[in-house]
């Protein structure tokens, strides 16, 4: 994969979130995939999912009646390509905050380790030692 500096997924406007907005939050996603969630793990998908549907919300209706007295709901989820690269840019930043201090919502497990590919995007280099020790 082609690196991804600050400037190329650091977006804002309306217009549909730029390739390398997409490949960075790909990446951030396959990383958080790697963390615990509530004693399990998420796919990379599901967390793409998930952080999708903060950005943008889900929206949530009332089901089908099944005749079984059980209330039920359906979500109904979001797209990440519905993106606009301001919503990207925030998505990406909610996966670092979520990577680096997990306990922050609520989850207790490791911060991630992030690959080259996100650090380099943070412009956290390999041959920064304070950084490169937290997240290699």
């Amino acid at each position: 994969m082609k690196s991804v500096t600050l400037h190329d997924w650091q977006l804002y406007g309306e217009e549909p979130m730029s390739r390398a907005q997409q490949n960075l939050f790909n990446a951030a996603c396959e990383c958080l995939s790697t963390m615990q969630w509530h004693g399990g793990y998420l796919s990379h998908d599901d967390v793409r999912h998930i952080l999708t549907a903060m950005v943008l919300s889900w929206r949530i209706i009332p089901g089908l009646d099944m005749g079984d007295g059980k209330p039920s709901v359906i979500v109904l989820p979001r797209s990440s390509k519905e993106l606009s690269k301001s919503k990207a840019t925030e998505a990406i930043q909610m996966a670092f905050c979520l990577g680096d201090d997990p306990s922050q919502f609520g989850l207790s497990c490791n911060p991630v380790q992030w690959s080259q590919v996100v650090r380099l995007a943070r412009g956290i280099s390999d041959s920064d030692e304070e950084f490169s020790l937290r997240y290699a």
